[in-house]
């Protein structure tokens, strides 16, 4: 889980290489990655868990926004679309 969000990190990142992503962006995946699990988190899984599931939930979503709407869209609309604009905001352009 932790891999596989650090990549979609590192892709996102790589979209607008020059800019840095949103800092609450990054500290979410900041603070769902680069752990090592124990059997005693289980106990604590809201404090040792919840941040991996969020990091993920994060960076696949906005992976995902960013198929769609490069696909979708040939240029900026003038009505933005809620998951467009949250791109926007990712990379601090909104």
């Amino acid at each position: 889980m932790q891999e596989l969000t650090q990549e979609a990190s590192e892709l996102l990142q790589s979209l607008l290489p020059d800019l840095p992503l949103n800092a609450w962006f990054r500290q979410i995946v900041s603070e769902g990655t680069g752990k090592e699990f124990e059997l005693s988190h289980n106990d604590q899984w809201l404090h040792h868990k919840r941040p991996m599931v969020e990091a993920l939930f994060h960076a696949h979503s906005f992976v995902k926004m960013a198929c769609k709407y490069e696909q979708e869209l040939e240029a900026q609309p003038l009505g933005l679309p809620s998951g467009y604009a949250a791109l926007l905001y990712l990379c601090d352009l909104r």
